[in-house]
């Protein structure tokens, strides 16, 4: 039924990232390698060039400032903080790096003059202090933002930047993952005659930006910022039907902080941009999924969950029990009870390779999962007649090894399963289950009930001053200091509790807070994972925790409680984040030992397999 919007999540605690999702619409296999193994740590050339890309947009759409001088500099900064990725690719020459990213200057310029009003803002800010500008009587936007179909074209200008590579952590919809930039968008529907149309809005917008060379919207793509959409509206709130966020400037200059303030209030919309943008030209689009849509994707994203979850059990193990008192559980010590057997590792729980062997042939992840094919298949041999048509992928990536390889093989991959199995401790997905009074009681690992030491962050600079070296987390940090609310009720020293110098936590709303709006109480509900930072100093009563600067004003924010700069005192909890794909780590290297110095395969290339 379509005409609701109810949504069936299974297994919530499995958080999958859009990525994933959109992944399993061309291979379901794919998408759970990619869970178990992450990343491979040797990423191609192209790969870092486009990873280098988005964060130069990123950086300009961050300080609203795209001119060659500051691009440059920004460039040169991206360059130092992945010298690590550029060495690994065989990059050594900073100059054809830096050549690289530059070439989109041009054309993020073209980008920025298209969508936003920022060069005019700055000539005519003097006179916006002093003003009030609404929906009503403010500027409207010009540009037009193409849709997938022609009722999705719109009028949009970008007012503000709210959030570059904001992790968006939805354990209601088991959805995790990191946006590109999320905006405040100003739009207005191209055909105010169509039955969507809402007249102008001020809403939260997703960019999910591309640096290929193919500038044609894929259908994985557009999966994937649908997806991003709907974390948003469970993260923000749907934007009303008739939002019209006034924007009236305090008595302080920082009118930039009053438009994200009331933005953020207005919720998200339930579209986004796709933006496609290289050294030649830029294509943006304007996708808004249907109610339909929507179900599919998470209609897809519960598969994906029970196959990541399907492959990562425990397989090869069973348990014998020692007479009739043992099986009924009262052996008591007399003789009953019951033990572990390990058997043989037993085929892999992926799922079926690819029906398309072209596709299979250009895949990223082809060479682990001819890996995992060929050991299934030396397993079970009645299972290569689904995989002659990849005979020659198989033989090109494996046919150097025999049957003590692959066993070995499986025997460790099962090993590393268990292990996982046995140390899995997901806090983002799990810490929300738990009051967080209940949660240091019981390991340690979380901080009840702290309030921001907002004098310590005016000393600091606020976001002007950001902390150097390596204790403070990164180059681009900035310190914050939580203190023991007053009114809270436990008294255990925080020396005491499982953090030190280093831990790594997330930084949620603590309950439900209220506030006051026109004369009544309004609940609102928390918010989990507003930011991540790392511990930097903690003694018995406050906190020291390194924030990333470009996260800081959303932080500032909750303590105005939105709209209101005299809300109330926002209490916070400060969760230990413990987790780590360590066994995904494990899992590419062992994939690695027997096939890393395999060269990609090419069809030209490869003759007619033996």
């Amino acid at each position: 039924d379509t005409s609701d919007d109810l949504l069936l999540v299974a297994h919530p605690d499995e958080m999958i990232s859009p990525t994933l999702v959109s992944e399993a619409v061309k291979c379901p296999r794919l998408a759970v390698l990619q869970s178990r193994l992450g990343s491979t740590g040797l990423s191609a050339k192209s790969a870092v060039i486009g990873t280098l890309r988005h964060d130069l947009f990123e950086r300009c759409l961050r300080e609203r400032d795209a001119s060659r001088r500051s691009a440059a500099l920004f460039t040169r900064r991206i360059l130092r903080d992945n010298a690590a990725a550029l060495m690994g690719c065989g990059m050594a020459d900073s100059r054809e790096a830096f050549g690289e990213v530059v070439k989109t200057i041009p054309q993020i310029q073209k980008f920025l003059e298209t969508y936003t009003n920022w060069d005019a803002t700055r000539a005519k800010q003097k006179r916006q202090r002093s003003g009030v500008a609404s929906c009503g009587g403010s500027r409207s936007p010009t540009a037009v933002l193409n849709g997938m179909f022609p009722p999705g074209d719109t009028l949009l200008s970008m007012e503000g930047v709210y959030s570059t590579e904001e992790w968006a952590h939805v354990p209601e919809l088991g959805l995790k993952g990191s946006v590109d930039a999320t905006v405040m968008a100003r739009t207005k529907p191209l055909d105010p005659s169509s039955a969507s149309s809402q007249g102008m809005q001020d809403a939260l917008m997703p960019i999910e930006l591309k640096t290929g060379h193919v500038q044609n919207p894929s259908h994985n793509h557009l999966a994937q910022l649908s997806t991003y959409t709907v974390m948003l509206r469970a993260r923000h709130g749907s934007v009303s039907p008739a939002a019209c966020v006034e924007f009236r400037p305090s008595n302080s200059d920082d009118s930039k902080d009053s438009l994200l303030d009331g933005m953020e209030d207005a919720g998200a919309r339930s579209s986004g941009m796709l933006l496609y943008l290289n050294h030649e030209s830029y294509c943006a689009k304007h996708v808004k999924p249907s109610m339909s849509d929507i179900k599919t994707l998470i209609g897809q994203r519960n598969l994906v969950a029970c196959d990541v979850l399907r492959a990562a059990r425990p397989r090869g193990l069973t348990i014998e029990y020692e007479g009739d008192e043992g099986r009924n559980g009262a052996g008591g010590g007399g003789g009953g009870g019951s033990k572990v057997v390990v058997k043989d590792p037993p085929l892999s729980a992926l799922p079926h390779l690819n029906s398309s062997i072209g596709t299979c042939e250009r895949c990223y992840k082809n060479r682990e999962c001819m890996m995992y094919a060929s050991a299934d298949d030396a397993l079970e041999p009645t299972n290569a007649g689904a995989n002659n048509k990849h005979g020659r992928l198989m033989h090109h990536f494996t046919g150097h090894l025999d049957g003590v390889d692959l066993e070995y093989f499986r025997k460790w991959d099962r090993l590393i399963d268990l292990e996982r199995h046995a140390s899995a401790r997901d806090v983002v997905s799990r810490s929300w289950l738990f009051e967080s009074g209940e949660r240091e009681a019981r390991d340690g690992r979380c901080v009840s009930s702290v309030v921001l030491d907002e004098a310590a962050l005016a000393a600091t600079g606020g976001n002007e001053t950001a902390t150097k070296g390596p204790s403070a987390g990164g180059d681009d940090d900035v310190p914050v200091r939580f203190i023991r609310s007053s009114d809270s009720d436990r008294r255990v020293p925080l020396t005491s509790l499982s953090l030190e110098v280093g831990s790594y936590v997330i930084v949620s709303e603590d309950g439900t807070s209220c506030t006051q709006q026109h004369h009544r109480e309004v609940t609102r509900r928390k918010r989990m994972y507003i930011l991540r930072g790392s511990v930097l100093t903690i003694d018995e009563r406050s906190i020291g925790v390194a924030v990333p600067k470009k996260d800081l004003g959303r932080l500032k924010r909750h303590l105005r409680g939105g709209n209101s700069n005299i809300g109330p005192s926002v209490k916070f909890r400060l969760d230990k984040d413990e987790f780590g794909n360590s066994a995904g780590l494990l899992l590419q290297n062992l994939v690695n030992f027997f096939t890393l110095d395999i060269p990609p395969f090419s069809a030209e290339s490869m003759g007619t397999p033996a």
